[in-house]
């Protein structure tokens, strides 16, 4: 839909009130830009953290498949998530 200013053709000054209604039209349109953005950002870090998951569970999944997984001693369990 087209987004246009309102006449307000009694008014006293006709050129004001347009500059009014535009300039309120581009504080509107620069909100909900901003908005926008912020919701793509916030998805973009959840769909990373949801890659970064499956990445880890698909690794551990191979090496328990290939033969390469071990259980680990409490102590090392630690130093063993940080290497991975």
């Amino acid at each position: 839909m087209a987004r246009r200013p309102k006449l307000n053709l009694s008014g006293s000054h006709f050129r004001d009130s347009y500059k009014v209604e535009v300039d309120c039209l581009k504080v509107k349109t620069k909100v909900n830009r901003e908005l926008v953005n912020m919701l793509i950002s916030s998805e973009f870090k959840e769909n990373t953290q949801v890659r970064e998951y499956l990445e880890k569970s698909y690794r551990l999944l191979f090496e328990h498949m290939s033969g390469k997984w071990r259980y680990n001693e409490p102590e090392q369990q630690e130093d063993e998530l940080n290497k991975r």
